[in-house]
């Protein structure tokens, strides 16, 4: 399992083409809310090597067909090791919008 997301592409003119993947292909359903900037660190122990990992938080309309959602308290243990501190970050960041 892993969080929602897409890399920027060399191609890509803004964060939007990346959004646009992300709700088109990975999500199969389109936000609701506009993305919010949460946090951007570095994974220095990413199997790729070294990533920046920029977190955004948004809403979605939809429930998503080619997805599955977890509660924050029960994430299933084979969840990408990376995206628990993706995760948490968007976590924190839904909490401080009051969401």
């Amino acid at each position: 399992y892993h969080s929602p997301g897409s890399i920027v592409r060399a191609s890509d003119s803004s964060f939007e083409d990346a959004f646009g993947r992300v709700q088109n292909g990975e999500l199969g359903t389109k936000f609701s809310s506009p993305p919010v900037h949460a946090q951007t660190f570095m994974h220095d122990d990413a199997p790729r090597g070294k990533e920046t990992a920029v977190v955004f938080v948004c809403e979605i309309a939809d429930e998503p067909p080619v997805a599955k959602f977890f509660d924050i308290n029960e994430l299933p243990p084979d969840i990408i090791p990376q995206h628990h501190r993706v995760i948490m970050a968007a976590v924190k960041k839904f909490i401080e919008l009051g969401r």
